[in-house]
């Protein structure tokens, strides 16, 4: 599953979505990103992320797609935030479930 948004995340609750739609699933593997205080040595307070919605998407599901066929995958999930990004906010969920 692929998700571009503006809205914040609950990563128990996206992982709980996908775990009760397969009663085997043994693993959960996950990445999350945040906003980072510092970029190029220079202070920063919020990122500004653009999207080009059906290029992100088509090259996302070339990455699961990618995934599923090297490992024993059940399901992944990712989402990807766009917008104005304040430090510490999440940006990106990247999760697999075997």
């Amino acid at each position: 599953m692929i998700k571009i948004q503006k809205e914040n995340f609950n990563v128990e609750t996206e992982i709980e979505s996908i775990k009760s739609l397969y009663s085997d699933i043994g693993a959960v593997t996950t990445f999350i990103g945040y906003v980072r205080n510092t970029n190029n040595n220079k202070n920063v307070n919020s990122i500004n992320l653009e999207v080009y919605k059906d290029m992100a998407l088509s090259e996302l599901k070339k990455i699961i797609i990618n995934a599923k066929k090297n490992w024993s995958l059940l399901d992944c999930l990712i989402i990807h935030r766009y917008g104005n990004l304040k430090v510490d906010e999440k940006i990106v969920l990247v999760a697999s479930f075997s």
